[in-house]
């Protein structure tokens, strides 16, 4: 059944704010390495026994040099960012205009150069949907990532069943004026992304009302809420809950979800830890949640990674992990064959003992991929071994729900 225009235009802006997120979240992360490098550079300058202004030197002239200077690099970093985004978006918003119930063929451009997998692709004929699983052009799911130049064409006369008296159809003006109007609808949505994304700072957030938690103790009543200190969790993060708790009782099972949600102001060592859990108990951080949370703290925890709803699937995981997967070695063997790049697509990693590695890495990217933000950069894992490792490991938890349920 074909979507109607509002629900294509729906579709589009949760996939143009999920681009949104994305690019703000590298560029944060790619600010924080920058600075983190800095800090680093500067520890070693500075037991090598230069004095400060030397040190100062030194990385001024570091951070400014033309020749590939840091600051250069950082620049031309988020310049690729933010192509990708915009590259990403237009294709999102060319592609949302036409019909999910037709054939559309895959179309090299004559005059770009062209991944492998683009070859492959060429001429292959499918649905919209079908397209979509496996990724449209310029999705970022081919070799060429971003940059892919390819088109997809509607073919005429085509279906599964009958594959004679097709024909491919050209752009016509009907076509150049749906484009037109698609791209405004995309300059809305990403104008829409922009402003949902800065209402976290303005003013001081709304706090959650008692009645919402409430609702949610009684959707979930296998979980206690503690309703008193959640009521300090913002309105914004709150709403993530029913969300996040939804899409656990479809993979897990009722009985071995976290049985206790609780918040509060973490000090000391674990006052930059987002939640803590313990045996099925969770308690969320009001430093990074709460309604008196700092700005910083707030644009972190609005980051696609730090969001409540994938906070929530980490710490379930743990949960998870501790019944199922702890004595599975296959976690270990695969984060010793692939530890360099586990620890630089999960950075945070490298504050852990190597005792608490493999776990955190474990429940980090089963809550990725829950959140659907497990997404793969090409140019390092080509064969998305981390997404299928995974993959398998959700996989298996789903099935011993389902032999439960049956």
């Amino acid at each position: 059944m074909a979507k109607t225009s509002k629900e294509k235009n729906k579709s589009l802006e949760k996939k143009i704010n999920t681009r949104y997120t994305t690019f703000l979240d590298n560029i944060n992360f790619g600010r924080m390495d920058f600075l983190d490098d800095a800090a680093e550079r500067m520890a070693r300058l500075k037991s090598s026994g230069l004095s400060d202004n030397a040190i100062v030197e030194t990385l001024y002239k570091e951070m400014l040099s033309k020749d590939g200077g840091t600051l250069a690099k950082l620049e031309n970093s988020e310049a690729n960012d933010l192509w990708d985004f915009m590259k990403g978006a237009s294709q999102d918003t060319v592609f949302s205009d036409l019909d999910d119930d037709k054939m559309y063929k895959w179309v090299m451009n004559p005059g770009a150069k062209h991944c492998d997998e683009c070859s492959d692709r060429n001429g292959q004929i499918k649905t919209l949907d079908e397209w979509y699983d496996i990724g449209i052009p310029g999705s970022g799911d081919t070799d060429c990532y971003y940059n892919c130049m390819c088109d997809l064409v509607l073919v005429e006369g085509y279906s599964k069943s009958n594959k004679s008296n097709t024909r491919i159809k050209g752009r016509d003006m009907k076509d150049l004026k749906a484009h037109k109007e698609a791209m405004e609808n995309w300059k809305k949505a990403v104008a829409n992304a922009g402003n949902k994304t800065d209402e976290s700072s303005k003013g001081k957030p709304e706090s959650t009302d008692e009645a919402s938690i409430k609702a949610s103790n009684e959707k979930f009543d296998n979980v206690t809420f503690d309703i008193d200190k959640l009521k300090n969790i913002r309105k914004d993060s709150w709403e993530k809950v029913d969300t996040a708790l939804d899409k656990l009782e479809g993979i897990i099972e009722k009985a071995e979800l976290i049985h206790t949600l609780t918040a509060e102001a973490f000090q000391g060592e674990d006052v930059n830890t987002l939640a803590l859990h313990n045996n099925g108990k969770v308690t969320l951080n009001t430093n990074f949640f709460g309604i008196n949370a700092s700005k910083k703290n707030i644009e972190i925890s609005n980051m696609a990674t730090n969001s409540l709803t994938v906070t929530i699937y980490h710490e379930q995981m743990h949960y998870s992990y501790s019944k199922h997967f702890k004595d599975d070695k296959t976690i270990k063997e695969f984060f010793d064959k692939n530890e360099t790049y586990i620890l630089k697509r999960f950075k945070f990693l490298n504050s852990y003992k190597d005792d608490k590695k493999i776990e955190e890495f474990f429940v980090e990217a089963m809550a990725h991929l829950i959140d659907g933000i497990l997404i793969e950069k090409k140019n390092v894992d080509k064969n998305n071994e981390l997404y299928n490792f995974i993959k398998g490991k959700l996989d298996l938890l789903k099935s011993k729900k389902d032999k439960k349920t049956n």
